[in-house]
């Protein structure tokens, strides 16, 4: 029983001394976390107070670039106003624009206005000439013009005077005291061929007399013929003259210059009379020709 009571009294200051044990390392480490705890604390506060007082710092840092700022757009506002001031009393003012504004600008102004007026000058003597010179060439131009459409009436005309039927009357004492015809010609006609003309007439004037009466004296053979103009002092014209360019009208007279054959001038009579006929022809074709290319340039 004692022993038991031992035992057990061992135990329980065994228990015991655990106990103390435990509530000793309890009990400090309650005091070290306190003391960390206060330590954080500690720390904590000194941040706050080092945050706050830097807070304040920058702040005030604030205040002062933002005093300074004022004070300096203040300053300059006032300094730009002082020297617009001073500027437009004239007190102040820059040498150089005060000769540029003064001296020099003056000057230049004068020397473009008189470069201005000398340029003024040449236009309007340039506008002048080449007034004149456009004039000069629209007369040129429509005096081209108008020799052209001069032109052009004329070669109308001349063909309208070529294709004009001409009733001519041949005057000559070897037709008798007074003018036969008329003859109808061609304003295109030749002199040549107005002698083929009149030979086909006196031979066809022989056959009408031969036939109606062979007693009936017939008009001796023809050797040459001359054709000429009173106006134009009866000198022979050419064989290849064409009548219009005589000046002769819807109706005109010739002079006829007739030289009478021999005998032994006959063949040579018959032979000329054969060309003529023949000249007649080609020249009769080459109108017809002519005339049929005129009328197409006129439809076009």
């Amino acid at each position: 029983m004692e022993v038991r009571q031992e035992e057990e009294m061992h135990n329980v200051a065994e228990h015991m001394d655990r106990m103390h044990t435990q509530l000793a390392a309890e009990e400090a480490e309650a005091r070290r976390l306190e003391q960390d705890e206060a330590l954080r604390y500690k720390k904590n506060q000194q941040g706050l107070a080092a945050a706050h007082v830097t807070a304040l710092r920058q702040q005030q840092v604030i205040q002062k670039v933002l005093a300074l700022s004022l004070c300096k757009q203040m300053l300059a506002n006032l300094e730009d106003e002082v020297a617009d001031e001073l500027f437009d009393e004239g007190v102040l003012y820059d040498p150089v624009e005060r000769q540029t504004t003064d001296v020099f600008m003056p000057h230049l102004m004068e020397r473009v206005a008189e470069g201005l007026e000398r340029t003024r000058t040449v236009h309007t003597v340039l506008d002048g000439l080449l007034g004149d010179a456009l004039a000069i060439m629209q007369q040129q131009r429509d005096q081209v013009l108008a020799d052209e459409r001069d032109e052009r009436n004329r070669v109308v005309q001349r063909e309208m005077d070529k294709r004009t039927t001409i009733q001519l009357y041949i005057s000559s004492p070897y037709v008798g005291p007074q003018p036969v015809g008329p003859l109808a010609m061609r304003g295109d006609a030749t002199i040549r061929e107005l002698r083929a003309r009149v030979l086909q007439w006196i031979q066809q004037q022989n056959n009408n007399k031969q036939k109606q009466d062979e007693q009936q004296q017939q008009l001796p053979a023809i050797k040459t013929i001359a054709f000429s103009m009173q106006e134009q002092s009866n000198q022979p014209l050419d064989d290849q003259k064409q009548l219009y360019e005589l000046g002769l009208e819807q109706l005109g007279t010739l002079l006829m210059d007739v030289e009478v054959a021999n005998d032994h001038d006959d063949d040579d009579d018959d032979d000329d009379d054969d060309d003529d006929d023949e000249y007649l022809t080609k020249i009769q074709k080459l109108r017809q020709n002519n005339n049929n290319n005129f009328d197409l340039q006129q439809s076009r």
